[in-house]
């Protein structure tokens, strides 16, 4: 199945409600017409099959519009309605929504992760799904010292994902800390003690402080 690219560019800048003038971040201004025009040619010149472009001026939507295919197979046109998969886009709005727990002082972000769980993590993972079985840090002691600095910074020292390791199992390969190296496992980890710490799944707790009643569905995959 041939893939399908995805950009959303979120431009804020100033202007006023819907209109098909546009001004850029330079104060300079471009028509709708202008910018179908180059998005047309920038989609042709990398071969991107579909793309969603939105544009705010002053916080007010003045450009929305989709280009291309949601299915290059059958030619299945791209709306503005049409759901992607947000992929590692995700982690960036995740980041905002620790952020905001550490200015609640609900989490720090140089605590253990670990002492905010009343068990060893590595008790929960029993029977659960791959992303909440950590009975494999059972005989690790380094896991302890990974904090939510560290799963956010991708210097928790997991793997990226424990099946790129040869027993398919999570391990910490450093120090916390000590070195970065890319991890979505670091950000299931905060995310599952998120989750303990607040009874509250992830879902709810972005509709409450982020998303104003938008459904959002986060998954990390890189």
């Amino acid at each position: 199945m041939q893939k399908i690219f995805f950009i959303q560019f979120f431009v804020f800048i100033s202007s006023f409600a819907f209109t098909q003038t546009i001004v850029r971040l330079d104060n300079s201004s471009i028509t709708a017409q202008q910018l179908d025009d180059k998005i047309d040619q920038l989609m042709k010149n990398a071969s991107v099959n579909g793309m969603a472009i939105s544009v705010f001026n002053d916080g007010k939507p003045v450009y929305h519009k989709a280009f291309g295919y949601k299915d290059s197979r059958t030619k299945a046109p791209l709306q503005t309605s049409t759901n992607f998969y947000g992929a590692s886009f995700s982690k960036s709005v995740f980041a905002v929504l620790v952020l905001k727990l550490v200015e609640e002082k609900i989490i720090s972000l140089d605590k253990s992760l670990q002492d905010y769980l009343p068990q060893p993590v590595y008790e929960y993972g029993k029977g659960s799904s791959w992303n909440q079985d950590y009975t494999s840090l059972q005989e690790d002691t380094l896991y302890k010292k990974i904090t939510a600095r560290h799963c956010l910074t991708h210097s928790s020292g997991f793997a990226n994902w424990r099946w790129d390791e040869p027993d398919q199992k999570l391990h910490v390969h450093f120090e916390p800390g000590s070195q970065y190296s890319y991890s979505g496992e670091g950000l299931c980890y905060l995310q599952f003690v998120i989750e303990k710490l607040t009874s509250r799944s992830l879902n709810e707790l972005m509709q409450e402080k982020l998303a104003a009643g938008i459904r959002i569905k986060l998954l990390f995959w890189s």
